[in-house]
Order: structure tokens, then sequence, then C-alpha cells
């Protein structure tokens, strides 16, 4: 009896053993689920100037839905979420007058998630020493200006996102930033009217090197705006006047000739006009205007202008030009009424 009892026993033993799963084994299965989503950001950290509108790119390699968080209201992150890869622009959308600031952005799947430093220093941060990772050239120091306006270029070479002003308001520079490698920067200066040559500071800032400087300066002005020192219209046809003026020029001209109009008393340039291009420092000239839109049987006023690089001037005298009726077996070209939009009419 004791055997058979043994003996069964013995045998569930075996058939319990056998139904277990083998730890080298075949067929065994492992209960632990590893992810599969995948999400990269590079670069991994961001390093920005103090001032605000800079941008920079990162670029986002994912097989996965993402979201960004912890945003500070300092940073403008574009997109915050999407699927798959993305490049994302992050901009400060403020400028920063304290010391250096910093955050960790989360870029986050639903199983895996990674960081973005970001740092923007700040106007009261002590300035790093250059090293060859950060630098900032600038390929003028100075610029030099006559007294019109006009414009000039220098070349910018970063490693990292700069922005450029200057310390005077008629002396403008475009583009007002850029990101890093070379870029030309347009500086504009307006005219300089007075009797005393004038000076403008352009700084070039990178937030890591120290400031670079281009020094503006503009003459003295040299000249004036034209003068009008005589104007006469007159002899009439039904479809043409005649004109003299009488003017000087420092600098010289860059064109000339009367504005009119049957409505507006005081005609301008946004009325109709005849115009001689070309440069004149002055003189007596005669010219006829029988443009198609006079119209036969009107009264004109008729203004002089002269134009130079220090502006436009006009006579001060407005005189006015009857045109003698239409003949009835003459068609007239004026014979159509005046358009509202006012068109340019060129006798040379």
């Amino acid at each position: 009896m004791i055997r058979k009892i043994y003996g069964v026993l013995l045998l569930m033993s075996s058939l319990l053993l056998m139904g277990c799963p083998s730890d080298s084994g075949g067929d065994a299965k492992d209960d632990v689920v590893v992810s599969s989503e995948q999400i990269l950001v590079s670069p991994s950290s961001l390093d920005f100037s103090s001032a605000t509108g800079v941008q920079e790119r990162v670029s986002l390699t994912a097989n996965c839905k993402w979201m960004i968080t912890n945003i500070p209201n300092w940073l403008i992150v574009n997109p915050k979420e999407g699927s798959g890869n993305a490049t994302v622009t992050i901009e400060t959308a403020s400028p920063n007058t304290g010391n250096e600031r910093a955050v960790q952005l989360k870029i986050s799947g639903l199983e895996r998630s990674v960081t973005l430093t970001v740092r923007q220093r700040g106007e009261g941060s002590t300035e790093p020493t250059p090293t060859e990772e950060h630098s900032l050239t600038v390929d003028r120091t100075s610029l030099s200006f006559d007294a019109t306006a006009t414009q000039q270029t220098f070349n910018v070479t970063s490693t990292d996102a700069w922005t450029v002003s200057s310390n005077q308001t008629w002396c403008t520079v475009t583009p007002a930033s850029g990101s890093s490698y070379d870029h030309s920067v347009k500086v504009s200066v307006t005219a300089n009217t007075g009797t005393t040559a004038r000076t403008a500071t352009v700084t070039v800032k990178n937030g890591y090197t120290a400031d670079r400087i281009v020094t503006v300066t503009q003459a003295a002005s040299t000249g004036n705006a034209p003068v009008i020192t005589a104007f006469s219209v007159g002899n009439p046809t039904s479809s043409s006047f005649q004109f003299s003026m009488t003017f000087t020029s420092n600098p010289a001209s860059t064109n000339y000739g009367v504005c009119y109009s049957s409505t507006n008393s005081t005609p301008t340039l946004s009325d109709y006009y005849t115009y001689w291009s070309g440069s004149s420092t002055g003189g007596t000239y005669n010219g006829t205007v029988d443009h198609n839109v006079l119209v036969a049987g009107t009264r004109y006023y008729v203004r002089a202008y002269v134009q130079n690089s220090y502006g436009t001037t006009y006579s001060s005298n407005t005189l006015t030009v009857t045109l003698e009726a239409a003949n009835p077996n003459t068609p007239n070209a004026g014979d159509n009424p005046t358009p509202n939009v006012p068109s340019r009419s060129v006798n040379k």
C-alpha cells in the first residue's frame, strides 16, 4: 500500500515539472513590455541673447505623437505639439533686463520624454569670454556719408543669432536681426539739411561676444532744396498751353516741370504733371503741356516744381490758364472727362 501511494506522488511530481516553463527554454514568454516610442531633439540646448524676437530652430525626431510643456512666458514655441518628425521654432518673447534665466522644456510622448534646455542671457549678466564656439565680426567699423539721403551696407558674420540697432532716427538699419552665418545689413540715412556734421552708432549683438560697433558719420549740408525764382504760363490753345520757369538747384536737380489740375487750386505731383528728368543746376526752361487729358474750354491751376536730393520745391504762386474752346470741325483728344485717378503726362 505504501509503495502504491509513493508511486502516485512520484507521478504527480513529474507531471507538475513537465507543465512548468523552463528558464533556459524554448517556448517561455516574458511578460515585460518594452516601449517602441522614440523622441530625439537636436540640439539639446539653446542659448539666446537678452534681446526679444531672436529665433532658433531645433529638429525633433519622433515616431509618435508628442507635446511640449513647461513653456515660460518669455518664450514662444511653435508648434507646441505634433506627430512624427518636425522643426520647432523657439523665439524670445521679451527682453531680459536682469540676470540669465533658463528653463527645461519637456517634450513628451505617451511613454517617453526628453528635455530641451533654453537659456536667455540678461543685460545684467557678465559677458562670457569669447571662444571658438561663439564669434561675431563686422567687415566695416565705420561708414561715411555725404549730406544727401543715401545708403550703404556692411556684412555681419556670427556663429549665433544677432541683432542690430541704431541710436539715431535719421539713421536706420535693415534687417534688425538675423540668424547665424553671413548677412548684409543696409544702413540708410536721410538728407542732412543742417550746417554741422552728425554721428550715429550702429550696434551689433549676439549675446555671447563683445558688441561690435559701426560708427556712421554724415557730412553737413552743402546745398538745399531748389529755389524757383520765376514762373509764367500762357499761349493756350484748345489742347495745350506753354510755360516758362527759372530756378537754381544745389545739388543739381533730378527732375523739374509743372503740375496742373482743373479742381485743385494748389496742384502737386499727386495731380497731373509734366516733367523733364535730368541733372540741372538751374536756368530758364520753356515747355509746352499738350497731354490728351487736357479738355478744351477748361480752366487749369498750374504750379512749377523742381526736385533734388534735399526735397521738392513748388512755385510760390499758382497760375491759371483757360484753354480755348474746341473747334467743332476738329475732334478734340481731350473730350473725354478727366479720370478720377490721376495719370502722368510726359513731355520731353
